[in-house]
């Protein structure tokens, strides 16, 4: 039996307010939590190779007292030009072949601000695919944010995952990222996932800030080198957020 989702996302973008990064990085949590009552949208596309593309929406609603929570549609793979036999929607519910897809994900996070520069966030991404026999999924991390000088960010911290997630190989590693301004409008950014499972890249591109609430973010897909699974591509990003993304600071 095949399910379809259907996403209505009204945003309703009011106020000025302080400097607020985007909420993830290309593959992994930035250690910043959405502004309570504000919303936060990135659809990502990573595409690999001519005929290999795969989709990503994350939505996230701000709770209030440093916590978030949304929905995440991730491993919505598409083939273009399929080959007899083929589908040009891949599903996936066989664990022993890559990760399960799709996957529909409830997320939720939490954030303690330690320092005037170094906060936390503890969150997980948790959820079952969408067609087939059902398999749990779930991505749990823990990331601490590290400011210094003007706006540039280190985020480094743990995380645990499962063969529904990520396919097979190991089911914990790190997150490491980075994000450096090089103007007002245009920032250096990437992420790394460790192991040797399908989401073991690098990330490493740029981010445009198109207006006060809209990013827009590309990079190269880089595997891992022992990484069996993963494969090179592009990623792409649009953001957009309730709320401005740079204050009137001199």
């Amino acid at each position: 039996m095949k399910k379809c989702i259907v996403f209505i996302i009204l945003f309703l973008l009011t106020g000025y307010q302080i400097l607020k990064a985007q909420q993830n990085l290309f593959n992994i949590p930035s250690g910043d939590i959405t502004p309570r009552g504000k919303l936060f949208y990135q659809h990502q596309i990573n595409v690999y190779g001519v005929n290999a593309v795969e989709s990503k929406w994350h939505f996230v609603y701000g709770l209030g007292k440093n916590w978030d929570a949304g929905i995440n549609i991730v491993n919505t793979k598409f083939n273009l030009k399929p080959e007899s036999g083929q589908q040009w929607f891949k599903m996936n519910d066989d664990l022993q072949k890559s990760p399960v897809s799709p996957l529909a994900l409830l997320t939720l996070q939490k954030g303690f601000q330690l320092t005037d520069k170094l906060k936390f966030n503890v969150g997980t991404q948790a959820g079952t695919n969408l067609t087939g026999e059902n398999h749990f999924a779930h991505l749990t991390y823990g990331v601490a944010q590290y400011e210094f000088g003007h706006h540039n960010k280190i985020v480094v911290g743990p995380y645990w995952t499962n063969m529904a997630f990520v396919g097979a190989g190991n089911s914990t590693g790190l997150l490491i990222g980075y994000e450096i301004p090089i103007s007002k409008r245009w920032y250096v950014m990437g992420d790394f996932i460790t192991g040797n499972h399908s989401n073991s890249v690098a990330a490493i591109g740029g981010m445009y800030n198109l207006t006060k609430r809209i990013q827009l973010c590309a990079g190269a897909i880089i595997p891992n080198i022992n990484s069996q699974s993963a494969s090179y591509g592009m990623v792409f990003e649009i953001n957009i957020m309730g709320w401005d993304i740079w204050s009137d600071e001199k």
